[in-house]
């Protein structure tokens, strides 16, 4: 792909060159094309590379403090969790801390009072030596932009609403379905999950959420 950005690059500021000056010989013009090309192309390699090993040496950074951090007690989980969410009642409510893993979670379900709507939340603490290492692969994965184009739906990665998240929705005929997850602090990974809700319904699930206590 590179040579043949160069080669594309160094036709044109070749017809460039040629339109401006007759008299330039065309071994000037290739050379001096060349040499265009190359800074170019040093200049965006050099910018690009530079900005990953920022974001790399930033996540290394994170995980290892996400490592030698203490999991959040399940009570601080579960206060997370409102009763009732735009109309959606909770209906049920599970958390732990520890177990064999020594990872933090919980999880509540949102139904509506017809069935027709079910949201499920889910909280993972990434801090903890297992947690930090499922932690680092997701926020690697968050780096890139991704998009997946489905006969009745899309998954992208990309920013939405203020956040570096992964989202999806499906559609078909009056059945729907979507789900968001991000990273809350670069710490807690947060995943919503709904049936017969759009994506964007689902959104305001994201600022209702109780998240003033996970530090």
């Amino acid at each position: 792909m590179k040579t043949s950005y160069q080669g594309l690059l160094a036709i044109l500021l070749s017809s460039i060159c040629i339109a401006c000056s007759d008299a330039q010989s065309a071994e000037d013009q290739n050379q001096e094309s060349s040499t265009i090309v190359s800074k170019i192309t040093e200049t965006s390699a050099t910018s690009s590379l530079s900005a990953v090993e920022k974001s790399m040496k930033e996540l290394e950074t994170r995980i290892e403090l996400l490592k030698s951090s203490r999991p959040v007690e399940k009570e601080t989980l579960k206060a997370c969790f409102p009763t009732n969410i735009l109309g959606l009642n909770r209906s049920s409510l599970e958390a732990a801390e520890g177990m064999a893993l020594g990872i933090a979670t919980a999880e509540a379900i949102y139904t509506s009072e017809d069935q027709e709507q079910e949201v499920q939340i889910h909280i993972m603490d990434g801090a903890g030596e297992q947690a930090s290492a499922f932690a680092g692969l997701a926020l690697l994965g968050y780096l890139a932009e991704s998009e997946k184009i489905t006969p009745n739906g899309f998954e992208k990665i990309t920013d939405f609403h203020g956040k570096r998240a992964r989202i999806s929705e499906t559609k078909e005929d009056d059945w729907q379905k979507a789900s968001i997850e991000w990273y809350h602090k670069k710490r807690y990974q947060i995943r919503l999950k709904a049936e017969g809700l759009t994506l964007e319904q689902l959104a305001g699930f994201m600022d209702t959420l109780n998240l003033q206590a996970l530090k």
